[in-house]
Formats: structure tokens, sequence, C-alpha cells
């Protein structure tokens, strides 16, 4: 019998094709952006937010596959063996997302900072992946910071999903902070 610490490494990892998403309980945000401007010790540097701003969201927890042992050079045999599990996870949080009905979806660069996934390969797996899928979803945003140090997977990003709706703005800046809105449901199907 597997340990409980096993059965959720493999239900975060998506081995039986969904991952964790707690649609019973849902969490709730009280906190705005961070104001980088304050230097108060006892400040945590998030404003809370106005009671009418306040809203609940639901969690995906994925893990990611981890790059961090691999150095700077494998093969591509074991290569293609990380981007085919990085899509299988992926395609679990779509299809688990699919099934909880949840049709506004906020993701990330997922594995791209620690775990050294480059973001260009995760990039355009979620785009296959999320135009397979395009119908399920109204809008899905990814939300990427850039911390101006480190590798920078916005742009990949950007650049990966630009021309996603048919139209080369599709990829649209939101607010000033550095995420971009793609909505799917226009997606043009590509005739076989």
């Amino acid at each position: 019998m597997l340990s409980t610490h096993l059965l959720m490494t493999n239900f975060l990892n998506g081995s039986e094709g969904r991952v964790y998403l707690d649609t019973a309980s849902p969490r709730v945000c009280i906190r705005g952006p961070e104001d980088l401007t304050k230097n108060d010790y006892y400040d945590i540097g998030y404003e809370t937010l106005p009671e009418d701003s306040v809203f609940p969201f639901m969690e995906l927890r994925a893990a990611a596959v981890d790059r961090r042992r691999c150095g700077q050079f494998i093969s591509k045999k074991f290569n293609r063996k990380f981007l085919d599990d990085m899509r299988c996870r992926i395609i679990a949080q779509l299809v688990t997302l699919i099934d909880a009905g949840v049709r506004h979806v906020i993701l990330s660069a997922f594995g791209c900072g620690a775990f050294r996934n480059p973001a260009n390969n995760v990039a355009v797996i979620y785009r296959e992946e999320i135009e397979k899928r395009a119908t399920h979803f109204d809008v899905v945003v990814f939300a990427i910071f850039h911390a101006g140090y480190g590798p920078d997977n916005f742009t990949p990003f950007q650049k990966v999903f630009l021309g996603f709706n048919g139209d080369d703005d599709c990829a649209k800046f939101v607010c000033s902070c550095e995420g971009f809105c793609t909505p799917p449901r226009q997606v043009r199907q590509k005739k076989c």
C-alpha cells in the first residue's frame, strides 16, 4: 500500500490524469498588488483590498517536472522524456479544470523558474494543449512575473501565444504587471 505522502505526490504529478483542485472551499483574496515602496519592517507590502474588490478563487495545485539536477546538457532522448512528462502534467491541469467546469483560469510559467524548465517549450505545450480544448474555456490568463534577474519567462510565452486567436494582437498586456490574456474561445479552428 502506498503512503499518503506518495499518493499525494502522484496526484500532484498528474499520474492519474488529474491534479488537485479544491472547488468545495474556495480561497479568498483579500490583498492587492505588492507595494515595493514601503520599507516598514512590520508591513508585509500588500495593501488590504477594499471590501468590494475581495474575491474568491479556486486553487489548482500541480507539480512541475524538476530539472534542477540535469545540468545544462542532456541527451535528446532524455529531454524528450522530460517534455512528454511535462505535457502529461499540463494535460492533467486542463482536464481537471474542464471536469470541474472552470471556464476562467489563471496559469503560470509552470516549472520555468526554480525547476529550470525551458519557457519556450512549456509555452508551446500549453498552446498546443489549450488549442485542443479551447471551447472549454472563456478566458485563459498567464500571470508571469519577471523579477528583473534570472531567466525571462515572460517573453517566450508572449511570443508563443502571439496569433493565438488568429491575429497578431491576441497576447494582451494586463494592467502594468507582466501578464497577458488569451481568450481561447475565439481561436480559429485549423482545417486538416
